[in-house]
């Protein structure tokens, strides 16, 4: 929030304080949580609305929740074994000589791995830009609409 904050806030004061407002505890799933901070309730606030400190720690707070159980659900029970699936057969690969696997004894194609680490990496940015952005453009409305469709 930092780069941003600096943007929308002139004097030292006020950079100051808006630091301090984000430093209450908030954690959720990394990349649908962006949708939380791109909901631009301190551009808002910034820009002259009447939006209290309280008002902001209080949806951040409220959605942490809810958005981390979304994205943990669909990134670890859906978009991780859809890839793997997809990357397993390329791995390939046996085992030859005991029953206690080593490295030495291994066979396959690391390219199983490349191309999953490099698709997972696109996956996850996509999604992480495409829910700051949605945050952004429609606001506490998107977060509205998402757990309504999902209720």
């Amino acid at each position: 929030m930092t780069p941003i904050i600096r943007r929308l806030y002139r004097t030292d004061d006020e950079i100051r304080v808006a630091l301090k407002r984000h430093l209450v505890f908030f954690k959720t799933e990394p990349n649908f949580g962006n949708i939380v901070h791109g909901t631009a309730m301190e551009e808002r606030r910034a820009n002259g609305a009447a939006i209290d400190d309280d008002g902001i720690n209080s949806v951040k707070s409220g959605l942490m929740g809810p958005l981390a159980g979304i994205g943990d659900t669909l990134s670890q029970s859906t978009i991780t074994p859809i890839l793997l699936a997809l990357v397993i057969g390329i791995a390939g690969g046996t085992v030859t000589g005991s029953a206690v696997p080593t490295l030495s004894g291994a066979t396959g194609n690391p390219l199983g791995a490349i191309i999953y680490m490099v698709l997972v990496s696109v996956v996850i940015v996509a999604i992480g830009y495409t829910a700051w952005m949605a945050g952004y453009a429609r606001g506490r409305s998107l977060v509205i609409d998402i757990v309504i469709d999902i209720l």
